[in-house]
């Protein structure tokens, strides 16, 4: 009797923080929530940010929590938890915490969110000394603006497994203000920190000298032998142009590309963007002045009646790629011949190469054979000496951009 008196009296001096380790349990604004799928909770929040609890049903809310998944709907957050409610995730709008093991949280957004006014936007934590990751997933067709000061607007962390985030479908755009990082994906050492976007779209911001849009840790080593990866599918767009794409150290690369089935989309490191994949674009894109956009080896963008891709820096298709559509604005190349006439071994060999596009366009190419010449205004000239079919590939440049292609020249005997 006096063992369980005192296991009694052990449980109820445990502090917030272990308590927090509950799966089933969120801080929105600086309020737990405790709920589960037979007891849903509800919450509204007013024009200050605050979250509130009382007279919040079904049919009256901007918050809803089912244990498992957070709906955030048309909701404004500008309170943070506490440092009385846990050390671990203070300053956090919302907050996930698991001492145990895994931390994981869905957010699925419906209307326009905002998180406002906090030291961090969102954190999902995974503090265990054993294995754990942590696994943020934000989903639904509505949008969410995570703004913060000097911690991340979105940080995902797991201290000894891995750090996931997943956005689908949704529009999220986090930021720091005052020398953090827009997104922060840490793992442990030795295991993989990921970010996949798929059909939506991540605007990321830091500040200052140090803060980057979207930032890669690995435990607290200053190197690590894992690739953190950054996926995009399903026309997808990583927007990083204030800021860039960072690992924890310069030796660590990010391998960004495709989904498996070749649905890409675009991502934007810094100033620099690519195309990965097939990608039809879903939203207006313009390219600023001192702006890049790439569309690599067997890389697809297409730009829909309806939709506008406005040029004001450069624009590259590299030999592969395919620029499909109108652009508005200046104009890079795009070659037009589409074939090569014949050619016959001992006789003259000419033909003048197609290009539209604004201002001068001068021509170049690497691997020509060694018997031809390309001229800067697109003349192929030459004598053959042998028969066979020569392959190489041109490249037609502005001011504006360049646009690769790849010919084939048959030469008879």
């Amino acid at each position: 009797m006096k063992k369980i008196f005192t296991l009694f009296i052990w449980l109820l001096l445990l502090p917030v923080t272990a308590l927090a380790a509950d799966t089933n349990t969120v801080y929105v604004g600086g309020v737990e929530l405790v709920g589960s799928h037979d007891n849903i909770v509800y919450a509204t929040t007013n024009e200050s940010g605050e979250v509130i609890t009382n007279d919040a049903d079904a049919d009256n809310y901007n918050i809803k929590w089912d244990g498992s998944t957070l709906t955030l709907r048309n909701a404004t957050i500008k309170e943070s938890v506490s440092t009385d409610t846990s050390t671990f995730i203070a300053g956090a709008a919302i907050g996930v915490l698991n001492q145990n093991g895994d931390a994981n949280l869905t957010i699925t957004l419906e209307g326009t969110n905002t998180i406002a006014e906090v030291s961090m936007g969102i954190y999902v934590l995974a503090s265990s000394n054993s294995t754990g990751s942590a696994s943020l997933t934000i989903t639904g067709d509505g949008i969410l603006s995570a703004s913060s000061g000097s911690n991340p607007g979105i940080r995902v962390q797991s201290n000894t497994g891995n750090g996931t985030l997943t956005i689908t479908g949704a529009k999220v755009t986090a930021s720091s203000s005052n020398g953090g990082n827009g997104v922060q994906i840490r793992c442990g050492d030795g295991s993989d920190a990921s970010l996949t976007v798929n059909d939506g779209s991540l605007t990321a911001t830091g500040s200052g000298t140090y803060g980057a849009g979207i930032r890669f840790l690995f435990g607290s080593s200053d190197s690590s032998s894992r690739t953190p990866s950054l996926t995009v599918s399903g026309n997808a767009v990583v927007d990083t142009r204030n800021s860039q794409i960072m690992a924890q150290n310069k030796e660590t690369v990010v391998q960004v590309g495709a989904g498996s089935d070749g649905n890409g989309g675009i991502v934007f490191n810094g100033k620099s963007g690519t195309v990965y994949g097939d990608v039809t674009l879903q939203e207006d894109l313009e390219i600023g002045t001192d702006e890049t956009l790439t569309i690599g080896k067997d890389a697809s963008l297409t730009v829909p009646d309806g939709k506008t891709l406005t040029n004001k820096g450069t624009v590259t298709t590299e030999e592969g790629g395919t620029l499909s559509g109108t652009i508005t604005g200046n104009q890079p190349p795009k070659i037009t011949t589409t074939s090569l006439s014949e050619g016959t071994v001992n006789t003259a060999y000419n033909q003048t190469l197609l290009a539209s596009g604004d201002a001068t366009i001068t021509w170049s190419s690497s691997d020509l054979p060694e018997w031809l010449t390309l001229d800067s205004d697109g003349t192929i000239s030459g004598t053959p000496t042998a028969a066979g079919t020569y392959s190489f590939t041109v490249t037609a440049t502005n001011d504006y951009g360049s646009d690769s292609k790849e010919f084939t020249l048959t030469i008879d005997q």
